[in-house]
């Protein structure tokens, strides 16, 4: 008895060691991060916070994230990789035994739908709080179908310390709550947030920090752009494979919703259970999708329309895939059941490996955009003419890794939004200023064109996009 538990305990551990493993082989011998903007400013952030403790309480560097990310900033791009195969193996992991509670057949499916969803592997060498959220809600998920809500309350409450969205997952829940009679844990939904605005108080004297600190209030910086897309942009990020499971999942979901309601000797515990993971799984990956396809469209709370915020829901989007599989195997014939479910999953997995290595760019490869081209021969063309300064300003966050800045640290450089004006910087200074962030930042070009005690040093154009070199006499 003892030996077949050791050997059922070992098989549970070898797929997310697997995993682990092979993880590591890929992301941690890259040198170089996947997302070179935002991605930046957290890796710094976290690396400088144990120096500079305000940045715990920074809410646009995410505090759970910072807090999470700190040790292992420490270690430079790799540390945080491997923080992100760490998240991406758990993640991977906690949908497969959400899938066993569930009672699902082929749970070991969560591997493939997780990991090889391209949106969400791209995020494994970057230095972007999407794996960690993703890992956060694939959590609450968990204590949730394990039905422990009022842990799962207490991590939903603490969700917008890790995304923004996570406010929306507060509000979800508390309809869930309410829908299930769970009254007692409401209070729970809230926790998180009280004792982080306590914090606040005691630490930055401000109790109405989640207020007076939302770096996503004022002016919107960057436009608006499609309604369509996001949706034009599914299959890339999802691949066919998650993005069709999903659809049909969310068909079905509905469907068996609307059975369950007319079936009136249908325990009420069984209707309960069944909307509330059909609103919490399916809900807030709809939800999510649609509200950043909205955001986008209207121009509101600084959407810029990326494509990795969506890495955020790929663990619920994998288990509403698992349900379609589920359900298809209950319309087999008892005979080929097991036969045909078996190679059905096989090929959903086969296929996932298709897509992903058709989406993903794999192998993980450094590949520079336009603008890093030119950001990257404007550097080039600063060293090769000796050029001497004794700080940089910049917009686009690429030239802290051309120039080695650590701009938080506002000693060596800084950003062209916080300094505001030309009289307000250095004398002796380089500017580096590009018209993809420099008008975002709210720095035109004429701000330095125009201004006597500004040398224009070079111009570098490509199409619609222009760096401007420039010192500061």
């Amino acid at each position: 008895m003892k030996q077949l538990y050791l050997s059922h305990k070992l098989k549970g551990v070898a797929a997310p060691v697997s995993v682990f493993v092979l993880l590591s082989v890929v992301i941690l011998p890259l040198d170089f991060t996947g997302d070179r903007t935002d991605g930046i400013f957290h890796y710094l952030i976290a690396k400088t916070a144990l120096k500079y403790p305000s940045y715990f309480f920074d809410l646009w560097g995410k505090p759970i994230f910072t807090l999470t990310a700190m040790p292992f900033a420490q270690f430079g791009f790799r540390g945080m990789h491997f923080m992100n195969v760490l998240i991406a193996t758990a993640t991977a992991w906690l949908v497969f035994l959400t899938a066993q509670r569930l009672k699902f057949r082929h749970a070991w499916l969560a591997y493939f739908l997780v990991l090889l969803t391209p949106v969400y592997f791209q995020q494994l060498y970057t230095m972007m709080t999407e794996p960690l959220f993703a890992l956060w809600l694939a959590w609450i998920i968990f204590l949730f179908v394990d039905e422990k809500p009022a842990s799962a309350a207490v991590f939903a409450s603490l969700s917008p310390l890790v995304r923004q969205e996570g406010y929306f997952l507060i509000v979800l829940m508390l309809f869930i709550y309410l829908w299930k009679g769970y009254y007692r844990f409401l209070p729970h939904l809230l926790l998180g947030l009280l004792l982080f605005s306590f914090l606040g108080f005691l630490f930055q004297g401000d109790f109405f920090i989640l207020i007076n600190r939302n770096p996503y209030n004022g002016e919107d910086l960057y436009g608006h752009g499609s309604f369509a897309h996001f949706f034009e942009r599914a299959e890339i990020m999802f691949g066919v494979v998650l993005e069709v499971l999903f659809l049909v999942g969310c068909v079905l979901l509905m469907l068996e919703g609307m059975r369950l309601r007319k079936q009136l000797e249908a325990p009420i515990k069984t209707k309960h259970s069944y909307h509330s993971r059909l609103l919490l799984v399916a809900g807030f990956s709809v939800g999510f999708f649609m509200a950043h396809v909205v955001m986008w469209w209207k121009g509101i709370f600084s959407s810029y329309g990326l494509e990795r915020v969506m890495a955020c829901i790929v663990p619920a989007m994998a288990i509403v895939a698992l349900n379609v599989i589920d359900c298809a195997g209950k319309f087999l014939e008892n005979k080929k059941r097991k036969t045909v479910s078996i190679v059905a999953a096989v090929l959903i997995a086969l296929t996932s490996m298709g897509v992903f290595f058709s989406r993903a760019f794999f192998p993980p490869r450094k590949q520079l955009t336009l603008h890093e081209l030119v950001l990257t021969e404007a550097a080039d063309w600063v060293k090769s003419n000796q050029i001497s300064f004794k700080k940089v300003y910049f917009s686009h966050p690429f030239n802290i890794l051309l120039y080695n800045l650590n701009p938080k640290e506002r000693k060596d450089s800084d950003e062209l939004m916080y300094v505001g004006q030309v009289q307000n910087m250095d004398s002796g200074a380089l500017i580096v200023w590009d018209s993809a962030f420099g008008p975002t930042n709210r720095f035109e070009r004429e701000q330095l064109s125009a201004d006597s005690t500004v040398l224009v040093l070079k111009s570098m154009r490509t199409e619609n996009y222009e760096v401007l070199i420039c010192k500061k006499k």
